[in-house]
């Protein structure tokens, strides 16, 4: 049994790689075939399965120290580190990658962006879940100068009297979109709103499909970056060499994974059950808890 995993950040995000790049001290962990940002399953998994304990023995009106049948759920599905009786869990987390980057508008504040490949992958992940979308062929844009891109709002992003919308430093001519990608764009947004908590209305207007490139290039310039300082109290200035740039994804950031149960349940509706109360849970992931850094929003979404 799996479902669809949907992660939004509601305040910046690093999870990093720990590797200096460029003039960035502290990286945020990306794929390397397509250098876009990915939050791995391994910052994730622990994070569900405190915030999964939680909510079961709240439901079950017990105290974080009484033992409980959520307990024995929590072992199958996420496995025991207890000493001399290590146990694998049965469910599987995986990386949750980049599906709707944002990005500054000129005009409406900041545009969901995304492209043809980035859908294609959530596509594939939805129908190892049981959820049918349709092929993301009719989105794809082939890199062009001025870029082209898609958008079923344009009143919102476009500048006054002008078909072009300008995201970050890019002009970009908006594409009318055409019945069959009209279609197309309502099923994958349906499927984003429910998964993501952002409304419906929210994702129309400010969805914008680019080709590749133009996506890619976006994803790689318009993180957040912050400098951080440690200061010595004594002389009340900057310790030395102790300054140093740290990259984040912004908020609103939404990302897409896949949830599987590999062996150990035999009760499909328990199965079921416990995978979707791990939907609409707030969690913290990455560092920087002490500052708000790292909350995000993690659903599940039911076929």
């Amino acid at each position: 049994m799996n479902r669809l995993s949907i992660l939004r950040t509601l305040t910046n995000l690093h999870v990093g790689t720990g590797q200096s790049v460029s003039t960035i001290d502290l990286p945020i962990a990306r794929e390397r075939a397509t250098n876009w940002p990915v939050v791995p399953g391994s910052s994730i998994k622990r994070v569900l399965r405190d915030a999964a304990r939680t909510d079961w023995l709240e439901q079950q009106g017990k105290a974080r120290n009484e033992v409980s049948e959520a307990d024995e759920a929590i072992k199958t599905m996420f496995g025991s580190t207890k000493q001399g009786s290590p146990e694998a869990g049965n469910l599987i987390v995986s990386d949750q990658r980049i599906v709707l980057f944002p990005v500054r508008s000129f005009n409406g504040v900041f545009a969901y962006a995304t492209c043809a490949a980035a859908l294609e992958r959530v596509r594939e992940l939805a129908c190892a879940c049981g959820l049918i979308l349709p092929s993301t062929s009719p989105l794809e844009r082939k890199q062009s100068d001025p870029p082209r891109c898609i958008t079923l709002d344009v009143s919102v992003n476009r500048l006054d009297n002008d078909r072009k919308i300008l995201l970050e430093d890019i002009d970009l001519e908006a594409d009318k979109p055409h019945p069959n990608e009209v279609t197309t764009l309502t099923a994958y947004i349906k499927v984003l709103s429910a998964g993501s908590g952002i409304p419906v209305e929210a994702l129309e207007k400010r969805l914008v499909i680019l080709d590749g490139t133009t996506f890619t290039y976006l994803s790689e310039t318009a993180t957040d970056t912050m400098t951080h300082v440690t200061l010595n109290y004594e002389t009340r200035t900057a310790e030395g060499g102790m300054l140093r740039m740290e990259e984040s994804v912004p908020p609103d950031a939404v990302f897409a994974g896949i949830l599987m149960i590999q062996r150990g349940f035999l009760d499909t509706s328990k199965t079921g059950r416990y995978l979707d109360s791990l939907n609409d849970t707030y969690i913290q992931i990455g560092g920087k808890s002490s500052t708000g850094s790292g909350v995000t929003r993690f659903g599940v979404v039911n076929p």
